[in-house]
């Protein structure tokens, strides 16, 4: 009788380590296909994210807005403030190089005092940013207060992706943190389409441009209110071997603006040396070799946790670095 006892509890032992025993579903799971276990998650938490997700991406929003914005508003900069060539790139592209300082600073910061704190803190920065420039007297005050704004650019293009990413089931995170993408391209067609209207129905009218330029101070004050109401990313309030993580992100979108700003100074220098399809065609193969990179070398994330990519990243990733060290003579 014991000796039968101990053999079926030596067959589930072994069914248990090969993964074929049934177990009872647990209360929020339910059979998915292939046998696999998934989890329920209920209606309020499904709001509650899809509410967070929202107004968090009002960062990319003001992203997009703010960086589409002045392609229709500088020809009118140009007849009001008397603008020069240098001039002209010099407000178009100090927001980019403020946007490389705001992600480098703005990761470090976020990683400090948590990412919700960081975007209310960007949303005033949007909001000061825009009336700085929207009330900016001279070409030297704009620029000035574009890089201001930059510096909330930059800072959204780090902490908002990442706030998101720490509070997204991690079979959704893609889908959520992507939506932050669709958030800053749909910035930039409502500037397209707010500067199409102003400058067609108020062209003539003296400092056009500005009006332009004003509208961004709602979606910024919709972003203060609304993270008041946010709670703080749950995997920064429980863990500190993750604070790195914005620090990584920061560094990453710095290098990322600072090529942005000196193809959007040099593109017309560029232009001009080597002709249009020469130019592309260096861009292209610049754009061949990123892709062959991240086919080599760039890890897959998809079904992944943030704790199962860092520990990636600091065992299996770190040991393979440190053996190709060792080799090198």
């Amino acid at each position: 009788m014991r000796g039968r006892r101990r053999g079926a509890e030596e067959r589930r032992k072994g069914r248990r380590e090969a993964g074929c025993e049934a177990r009872p579903l647990q209360v929020g799971q339910e059979k998915g296909t292939e046998g696999k276990t998934t989890i329920r998650q209920p209606g309020n938490h499904q709001r509650a994210l899809r509410t967070a997700t929202i107004i968090s991406t009002f960062g990319g929003l003001l992203f997009g807005y703010d960086t589409g914005v002045i392609n229709g508003a500088l020809p009118y900069m140009q007849q009001d403030l008397g603008l020069t060539p240098l001039t002209e790139g010099l407000v178009a592209s100090s927001l980019l190089f403020g946007a490389a300082f705001g992600a480098l600073f703005g990761g470090r910061l976020a990683d400090r005092n948590g990412r919700r704190g960081m975007i209310m803190v960007l949303a005033v920065v949007f909001l000061l940013g825009t009336l700085g420039c929207t009330f900016a007297p001279n070409t030297e005050v704009l620029i000035a207060a574009r890089f201001i704004l930059g510096l909330a650019v930059g800072g959204a293009s780090v902490t908002v992706p990442v706030h998101l990413a720490e509070i997204s089931p991690r079979d959704r995170r893609g889908r959520i943190v992507t939506q932050n993408e669709l958030m800053i391209v749909t910035g930039q067609l409502l500037a397209f389409i707010f500067n199409a209207y102003v400058g067609n129905s108020f062209g003539e009218s003296h400092g056009i441009w500005r009006w332009m330029l004003v509208i961004a101070t709602l979606p910024a004050i919709a972003l203060w209110i609304g993270m008041n109401v946010m709670p703080e990313s749950p995997r920064w309030l429980a863990s500190t071997p993750l604070k790195i993580r914005g620090l990584g992100m920061g560094a990453s979108a710095f290098l990322l603006w600072i090529v942005n700003f000196l193809i959007g100074f040099g593109f017309p220098q560029l232009l001009a040396a080597i002709g249009i399809s020469n130019t592309f065609f260096v861009f292209a193969v610049l754009g061949v070799g990123a892709i062959t990179f991240a086919a080599k070398y760039v890890p897959e994330t998809k079904d992944k946790s943030l704790e199962d990519l860092e520990h990636y990243f600091k065992n299996v990733a770190g040991s393979k670095a440190g053996a190709a060290a060792a080799k090198v003579p």
